[in-house]
């Protein structure tokens, strides 16, 4: 019975091991490609938000300029 206590900590200690060498950089690693493609996003919505204002601008009839 002594065994079991050496055996769970042995396999605490490689579930942390494996979370903190493997785990941690893996979700790292996606969080900064979100991270990239949201900013992706952002540039590409900031580019159509200005598109669609020069069109408003240019729909406009004249002396109602918003």
């Amino acid at each position: 019975m002594s065994d079991a206590p050496s055996a769970v900590l042995i396999i605490w200690w490689a579930t942390l091991a494996a979370v903190l060498l493997i785990g941690v950089p893996a979700a790292t690693l996606f969080l900064h490609r979100i991270w990239g493609g949201s900013q992706t996003i952002r540039t590409y919505a900031a580019d159509t938000r200005a598109a669609a204002e020069g069109i408003a601008r240019n729909l406009a009839p004249e002396g109602n300029e918003s």
